[in-house]
């Protein structure tokens, strides 16, 4: 439900960049880097992994992203 609010605002606003927060896995990930959606905040599927610093890269490298702009960690 959310990605599609998410595709409709991207549809509607495409010039805005906007930032999305929690419940972001793999496949949510991959979903909202086709709808450009520019920056992520995780928590739990890294905090909760058995290696957080393998799930942190593994992340960051599914979305291409090789600086540390995209991906903020929730406390």
């Amino acid at each position: 439900k959310v990605i599609e609010k998410i595709k409709d605002f991207k549809n509607n606003y495409p010039y805005i960049d906007i930032q999305v927060d929690g419940g972001l896995d793999e496949n949510v990930l991959l979903k909202l880097k086709d709808l450009n959606v520019k920056d992520f905040v995780i928590g739990s599927a890294i905090y909760a992994s058995e290696n957080p610093l393998e799930k942190y890269k593994s992340l960051k490298d599914l979305v291409n992203d090789k600086t540390n702009n995209l991906f903020s960690l929730a406390d």
